[in-house]
């Protein structure tokens, strides 16, 4: 219940744990296919010039997560999220009900379009945000969640639309099979979950039509699928024609024992603005790093970006542990870092971005009384407490797996560091 100036922001979801994992990377372009192939009554440049006079827009997205103090869980859905005024309420739902109910796939032309602007958007980000794939990659070592997003948005992902691209240049009636396959798997009335962000006066108007879309959708039960992922390789190095590299290194914080508080986040503010900012960005000659941690699945990684060293790199992630041991910064100081903290858990949002906000805590289980602690955790941190991790970072040097990306030359001058070195482009 919030004011949105007369907007409706509706998100709705659909349960995605029952799609078995040989058929999980198709679920990055489901949303794509379904708002970009057109229906059985439009055309997908009619469905576009729909959405463009009527409404706010229509989106799709691949949500993933694990659920708080259950790091080994998974959620999976995929979400199509639209906005319109609320005088145009039906129209936006008239053309959800239509891409929902009465997609068609049944375009060849039209599919190879989708799948190869994928493929050739993936080619350009692993250039350009290779820190984005190598820590993508790094997760994928270490946890359930990082072996899913993998799959859907990681170098496996690309290596995936190379073939899917092949399939559907050959045989595009098959692929477009398969995809119709999961939409139906997908669009059920159990797998439906909706957000809404409005006003209480503008719910029951938006109610009538969710609850009208719903019952349109089969009643068809679903079980989860079995999710066996394989043990693949680790340590390795993606070669490119690139200048730069992208250097990595990470584990999971909870499959070492670590059991995250608030003070984590001030520990992390410290790692990003005093030491890798002064070592690999000043020193170093970096574009930047990341001291990246997911507080829902333990994920941790360092990750460098536009970086023209390597083992230099690696070996500055190696000393945290004793730049901890010895840290001595003022309380001054320490306040200005504390503030920043306070600054990113309570950002200034949008309507629509707080209805979002509050749809993942939700689904993940984040409640007010849990944030509250971790607020008063971060708040109450001392010198001592940052001090304190030096143990866990040394772990993480004897036991942390590396992933780089980067100039092919300069990787095989430290292979000696890496277990499998791997061509990203043929």
């Amino acid at each position: 219940d919030l004011f949105t100036n007369n907007i409706a922001y509706v998100q709705i979801g659909f349960d995605a744990l029952s799609i078995p994992l040989d058929k999980v990377p198709y679920l990055s372009l489901v949303g794509n296919l379904v708002l970009g192939m057109g229906t059985r009554k439009h055309s997908y440049m009619e469905i576009s010039q729909l959405l463009g006079i009527h409404t706010g827009g229509l989106r799709s997205w691949h949500f993933t997560s694990t659920k708080i103090n259950d790091h080994k869980s998974l959620l999976s859905r995929i979400f199509f999220s639209g906005k319109g005024l609320m005088e145009n309420l039906d129209h936006l739902f008239d053309i959800w009900d239509e891409v929902i109910l009465e997609y068609d796939f049944n375009n060849p032309k039209r599919l190879v379009e989708i799948i190869k602007s994928s493929k050739a958007s993936m080619e350009d980000s692993i250039l350009s945000s290779g820190n984005h794939y190598v820590l993508s990659r790094l997760n994928s070592y270490q946890s359930l969640l990082g072996q899913y997003n993998e799959l859907t948005d990681g170098i496996s992902y690309y290596r995936f639309l190379e073939t899917l691209l092949d399939r559907a240049e050959k045989n595009p009636d098959e692929v477009a099979e398969e995809f119709k396959g999961i939409t139906q798997s997908l669009f059920t009335k159990e797998n439906i979950f909706v957000n809404i962000t409005a006003p209480e006066s503008d719910y029951k108007k938006i109610e009538k039509r969710v609850l009208s879309l719903t019952q349109k959708l089969p009643a068809k039960k679903q079980t989860p699928a079995i999710l066996k992922f394989e043990t693949g390789p680790v340590n390795e190095a993606f070669l490119t024609a690139s200048s730069v590299q992208f250097v990595g290194k990470g584990t999971n914080l909870f499959e070492l024992g670590m059991e995250y508080s608030g003070r984590f986040d001030v520990l992390n503010a410290v790692l990003r603005t005093c030491f890798l900012w002064d070592r690999v960005r000043v020193q170093g000659g970096a574009y930047g790093s990341q001291s990246s941690f997911d507080s829902y699945s333990g994920d941790y990684g360092l990750v460098s970006y536009r970086d023209p060293n390597l083992t230099e790199t690696l070996d500055i992630y190696d000393q945290i542990g004793d730049y901890l041991e010895n840290l001595d910064i003022s309380d001054k100081e320490l306040t200005k870092i504390l503030i920043g903290c306070v600054g990113r858990l309570d950002p200034p949002m949008t309507a629509d971005r707080k209805g979002s906000a509050s749809m993942v805590e939700y689904l993940t289980g984040k409640t007010y009384e849990l944030k509250q602690k971790r607020r008063d955790e971060l708040l109450s941190t001392r010198l001592e407490d940052i001090k304190s991790f030096a143990g866990l970072f040394r772990k993480i040097k004897e036991s942390g797996n590396v992933c780089v990306l980067g100039n092919e030359e300069k990787i095989k001058k430290s292979k000696n560091r890496f277990e499998h070195l791997v061509k990203v482009f043929d």
